[in-house]
């Protein structure tokens, strides 16, 4: 499915797909093919390059809208799946969790950091989709372009303080449930 999806994705700050590769071994497991990127990813770069953030932050914003004008929700965008390429362009990577969507979103199981996830869209029923058993205490999540565009403000966040949201006020929540308040100290 996401080199179904990926395939198609044409566009300046978005990873190309270069193809697909079976090994012998793991013939039930595609490995996917792209360029790799010496920088890794974003927040590896700006600890080790002077950038000008804005520009990091306008490009990754490109890409998302490139995405969301072809119909496709990411779905898991964070800096770790912006890719730094050979001349500094941010590149977003990692299509496991996109969907092509109507205007409605989609929803799925998601396991991983919540700060990247907008509160309202979170919902706490077991998943049962894709076989995926019931009580993992994992929520569902309704993906969408609005998500999408919460995750990003996220990650412009990050870009733009160079630091992980990890130590970002409210960054300890470990569940899906958001405080209704963002309380930044004033320095």
């Amino acid at each position: 499915r996401e080199s179904f999806l990926w395939h198609r994705l044409k566009h300046r700050n978005v990873l190309p797909f270069l193809g697909v590769c079976y090994f012998e071994r793991l013939s039930h497991c595609p490995t996917l093919i792209s360029p790799y990127c010496e920088f890794g990813a974003v927040m590896e770069y700006l600890k080790r390059h002077q950038a000008n953030r804005l520009t990091i932050v306008r490009q990754i914003g490109m890409g998302l809208q490139y995405l969301h004008d072809n119909r496709v929700v990411h779905g898991d965008l964070k800096t770790n799946n912006v890719l730094i390429d050979s001349e500094g362009v941010p590149l977003l990577a990692d299509f496991g969790r996109s969907k092509l969507v109507d205007h409605h979103g989609y929803t799925t199981t998601l396991a991983a950091a919540w700060r990247y996830v907008a509160g309202e869209v979170m919902h706490h029923e077991p998943s049962t989709e894709m076989g995926m058993g019931t009580g993992t205490g994992v929520p569902n999540v309704m993906l969408s372009k609005k998500s999408d565009v919460y995750s990003f403000g996220m990650t412009a966040l990050e870009v733009s303080v160079s630091t992980q949201t990890d130590s970002l006020p409210n960054s300890a929540i470990s569940d899906p449930q958001r405080p209704h308040a963002l309380l930044l100290p004033l320095e």
